[in-house]
This record gives structure tokens, C-alpha cells and sequence, in this order.
């Protein structure tokens, strides 16, 4: 269901792709709500099929958020997916893609827009709780563009603070959906390979939110190793070609979270996972709480999905970019 209204030109939309997100989504549209930008921008929800209250919570936000639309993306089903259908119904030339379950800051939408007229694709500055900190400790692990080991030529950024103008979204096919993670990367590497340099919106900050217990936080990091896995394979060629180039230096972070980024080879597979396993006991034996168990469940979960991960072969294999490896 669409609520727009009719007002000047849209150059900004912002995108929100959002499931069973109802006890979160909240946050983020308060945050949105207040946000001040020198031209106009709307909010695109793509409620990706939810079960829960999540069309009502952004239903009570139309006339707060500017030009509120709310988009069916059940069909699509997929983080990938449902910001490709956002993105359709979208009319800003500029877009700008946020979580369900995040915070964005003061001054989010402005920055990204002015990052925007810049750089053709644009991440900005992110940070989240470090997995083991006590309640009381104020403790945050930042980053903004950061590399994956097993591909350190070309930065990458997450979907969860992310622009692109729309033009070069429409040119790249938007985000590959048959990637459950590492959509986002993939979409970077992509807009990179055809010569658009990954820029970076200092002042556009959000606030990633943490997955809460042990189960969710080694699923999440599962199915960034299962992921990663899948890009190793797709980006095989590309990555040989690039082999022999400089590493790109990183604003500073190491990728998502704490966990290790890089998906270990088909022999490094099976000691890792044993190595990784003997400190995993050493550290229970030492634990005296159970959140001193989330950095190491973290790390488990990307284990296991690099180990164990599937490779999809419907997803084709990146070709070497006809002029060479060119690094923007």
C-alpha cells in the first residue's frame, strides 16, 4: 500500500527492507522522523512478507516520515530481494539503504545526500556494542569500508549503510537475490569492477544492533561464512585475475563484527575449524557468564559456514572486467 503525497521532486529515498520487524522498525522511523535534509526525500518500507505487526508499525508513521511508502516484497523473499523491490518503487535519484533493526543518526539522510553528488556508490560510518561487553561498559567496535582477506583489492560496505545513485543500481541489476548474505558486498564489488569508486559519508552514522543470545548470534555469523563461501566461488576468476595488485587499505575495522572474514581454503577448512574448536573449549573453561560466550559463538557460526557452507551453482561466476584489473 502506497501513502504519498504529492510535493516537490523527490532526490533522495530512502530504503528499509523489513521482516517480522516490528519490535525494532519502531526505532528506526522515530530516528528518521527527525532527521533535517536541504531537499526533499521520502522512506520506501519493503515488508518482505512479516507475520508480525511490522505494516502497522510503519503505518503510524505516515505524516511524521516524509512521503511514507509501504511496498509488498513477499514474493521476493530475501534481504537482496526486498530492497530490489524497494528500490522500484522508489522515485529519488539518489538511494539509501538502512536496517530494520538499526538506528540511523542525526544528520544520516543529509550526509548521504551530499556524499551522493560525489561518488556514485557511498557507505558511511557504522558501530555496534563489542559481543562480550558488559551491560555497563560502553564499549563499541567502529568501521565504515573495510576488505575481505580472500579479496583485499577492493573495499566493501554493508547494505545496513549504503548509498548509490539510482542509476547505477538500475545498471548493476540491483542486488543479486539469490545471495542470502553478502548481497551488499557483492553489489560493491560489482560497482567498483565497472570503475565507480567506493566512497565514504563520515557523518552519516548508524547504530547496528546486536543479535541477542547465543543461538541468533551463531546463525548470523553461520550464514556469513556460508556467504563468504559462495563469493569465493563466484568472484574466483576475478580474484586470481587481481592476485598480484596491492591490497587496499581499510578506513580501520575488520570486516563484520569480530569474526574472522576470510573463508579458509578446501585444506585449511578442516584444521581451522580444529583449532578454532580446542580454544573453544579452553575459553568455556574459563567462562563466568554467559555473554563472555558471544565473540566465540560468533566465531564458531562463521567456522561452521565456511566449513560446511554450499556452494550455489545458480549463481555464475564474475567475468574479469575486459580491460584488465583496474582498481578504481
Amino acid at each position: 500500500m502506497t501513502l504519498r503525497e504529492r510535493g516537490p521532486e523527490v532526490q533522495l529515498s530512502v530504503v528499509i527492507a523489513a521482516y517480522n520487524a516490528a519490535e525494532t522498525l519502531g526505532a528506526e522511523l522515530e530516528a528518521l522522523a527527525v532527521q533535517q535534509a536541504p531537499f526533499a526525500w521520502e522512506v520506501v518500507i519493503s515488508d518482505n512478507g512479516s507475520t508480525d505487526d511490522t505494516t502497522e508499525v510503519a503505518h503510524a508513521f505516515a505524516g511524521r516520515v516524509p512521503r511514507l511508502v509501504i511496498v509488498d516484497s513477499s514474493q521476493l523473499r530475501g534481504p537482496g530481494g526486498a530492497r530490489n523491490v524497494g528500490a522500484a518503487a522508489a522515485v529519488g535519484a539518489q538511494l539509501a539503504f538502512c536496517d530494520a533493526d538499526d538506528v540511523v543518526a542525526p544528520g544520516w539522510v543529509a550526509a548521504m545526500g551530499e556524499a551522493l553528488s560525489t561518488d556514485a556508490i557511498v557507505t558511511g560510518t557504522s558501530r555496534r556494542r563489542e559481543l562480550n561487553a558488559r551491560p555497563d561498559e560502553a564499549q563499541y567496535h567502529e568501521w565504515s569500508r573495510y576488505v575481505m582477506p580472500f579479496f583485499p583489492q577492493l573495499p566493501v560496505a554493508g547494505a545496513g549503510n549504503m548509498g548509490i545513485r539510482a542509476a547505477l543500481f538500475s545498471q548493476l541489476g540491483g542486488f543479486d537475490p539469490r545471495l542470502r548474505t553478502g548481497e551488499d558486498l557483492d553489489l560493491c564489488w560489482r560497482a567498483q569492477l565497472l570503475g565507480h569508486r567506493l566512497g565514504h559519508a563520515p557523518d552519516a552514522r548508524v547504530d547496528v544492533t546486536n543479535r541477542e543470545g547465543l543461538r541468533a548470534t551463531y546463525r548470523q555469523f553461520r550464514s556469513y561464512g556460508r556467504g563468504n563461501r559462495v563469493l569465493v566461488d563466484k568472484y574466483a576468476d576475478v580474484i586470481a585475475a587481481f592476485a598480484d595488485l596491492p591490497a587496499w587499505e581499510p578506513d580501520r575495522g575488520r570486516g563484520r563484527g569480530d569474526a574472522p572474514t576470510q573463508a579458509p581454503t578446501s585444506s585449511g577448512r578442516g584444521a581451522a575449524v580444529r583449532s578454532l574448536a580446542s580454544r573453544a573449549l579452553r575459553k568455556i573453561g574459563r567462562t563466568r557468564r554467559l555473554s563472555d560466550l558471544t565473540h566465540l559463538a560468533s566465531r564458531v557460526g562463521y567456522a561452521a559456514g565456511s566449513r560446511w557452507g554450499r556452494i550455489e551453482t545458480q549463481v555464475d561466476r564474475m567475468p574479469v572486467p575486459e580491460d584488465g584489473p583496474v582498481v578504481p
